[in-house]
């Protein structure tokens, strides 16, 4: 397919002859590449969506969206695209038109395309409940400490959705906002945990930008030098998610966490900065778990180490209303030694009330055959987090909304080896 480079991008070059944008759409729906689609002016989610079918003589097309549109929402509505076709990435406006079957809406196709924003290296979005999540410190008892789930990342840097910002002398939480950090601020140490098929990676890297998006704000980080084997791991794994979200239009959404992504990549170009957009295009999950998934979490064992409280009946609820119903208890950590340190079956996740140093559950946890955990506790900061190792994680003890508690869940999922 011939399509245009170089010279200008962006909105100042329109892209108006029909046989390209037609040649884009063509390609965009014999790929079946999954896109994002977002009502033009507003700050909601994207909606992922795939183009079904193209009906030329109507200029128009039908999408098939992971999730419904509101019930609510007006004919005529106009929406914005991304989306990527022969190594070029492009955007342009659609109009909805009316809904054809479940899931399956009709839109004008675009009438006008733009280039989009380029990078050198592909950026990959993370959807807002994925397990995947960022940790950063500035220094190891002074300096600062922030963390959040993961946004989007590259082979340059990433994005967080910024959740704590933490003063690490004293552990004092600190407001988050625009100006909270300084451009150009170095982490010496930069903690990735729960990608696909790369469970814990640290690098270096230093602030490019820290902007409000909605409710939401957005860090940009870029990586230090990366060493050989960092680079050569980190690719591995991007390449295995780009490849996965490829072929992944037609299959069952996947869970965070899981090695199967759901979004396809975003294409190269000509900077490698982390931007202000970087909480775009990565649309929400679909409600609803898999059978798979919910028949793997019926039959896993986890165990529940915390005295009997209020807090453990709402730890007990929570985990039994996404379907794990073969808990364990045991009141502390050697009741927990004593029931699953000997012949009988041992539980594939140990989750624990953060009461004692993370170093004795961590030894509880190779007692038992090095399995992974959880540090439950309301007061988890990024110091924390860091110190912990590859097969344990902090989490708290209520998630404070819908979003943090799918992460919560999905993170117990990756390390109970859940997947759909």
């Amino acid at each position: 397919m011939n399509t245009t480079k170089g010279g200008k991008t962006g909105r100042e070059a329109p892209i108006l002859d029909p046989q390209l944008i037609r040649s884009c759409m063509t390609a965009l729906q014999q790929e079946g590449t999954e896109f994002p689609i977002k009502v033009e002016g507003t700050s909601t989610l994207p909606y992922a969506s795939v183009a079904l079918s193209l009906e030329w003589e109507k200029r128009q097309f039908i999408l098939k969206l992971v999730r419904p549109l509101p019930h609510e929402l007006a004919l005529g509505a106009v929406f914005r695209m991304i989306f990527s076709v022969s190594d070029q990435r492009y955007e342009g406006l659609t109009t909805f038109k009316g809904r054809e079957a479940y899931l399956q809406y009709r839109f004008d196709l675009p009438s006008e395309l733009f280039h989009s924003d380029r990078r050198r290296n592909p950026r990959l979005p993370f959807r807002p409940r994925e397990s995947a999540y960022v940790i950063a410190q500035s220094g190891a008892l002074v300096g600062v400490g922030v963390a959040g789930p993961l946004a989007n990342i590259g082979m340059g840097g990433l994005a967080l959705r910024v959740d704590r910002l933490v003063r690490l002398e004293d552990k004092m939480r600190l407001p988050v906002h625009a100006g909270s950090l300084d451009i150009g601020l170095v982490f010496d140490r930069l903690r990735l945990q729960d990608l696909p098929r790369l469970p814990l990676l640290e690098l270096r890297g230093k602030v490019a930008h820290l902007t409000s998006k909605g409710s939401e704000i957005i860090l940009g980080l870029e990586f230090g030098g990366l060493g050989e084997e960092e680079a050569q791991v980190l690719s591995d794994c991007l390449s295995f998610r780009e490849k996965l979200s490829r072929g992944s239009s037609s299959a069952p959404r996947v869970s965070p966490g899981s090695d199967a992504p759901s979004r396809p990549r975003e294409s190269s170009g000509t900077s490698d900065e982390p931007t202000q957009d970087e909480g775009e295009g990565a649309p929400e999950l679909e409600e609803a778990d898999s059978p798979l998934r919910t028949l793997q979490r019926r039959t896993t064992r986890l165990g529940l180490i915390m005295a009997a409280s209020e807090t453990r009946d709402a730890v007990q609820e929570l985990l039994g209303r996404h379907g794990y119903l073969r808990v364990q208890l045991a009141r502390d950590l050697g009741q927990a030694k004593a029931l699953w340190g000997g012949e009988g079956p041992r539980p594939k996740l140990v989750l624990a009330e953060l009461s004692t140093a993370p170093q004795t559950f961590e030894q509880l946890l190779k007692h038992l055959g090095d399995i992974p955990g959880v540090l439950l506790s309301d007061t988890t900061d990024p110091s924390l987090m860091m110190g912990l190792d590859s097969h344990t994680r902090a989490l708290p003890n209520r998630p404070p909304s819908e979003e943090e508690e799918e992460h919560w869940i999905r993170t117990v999922d990756g390390l109970a080896g859940i997947e759909s």
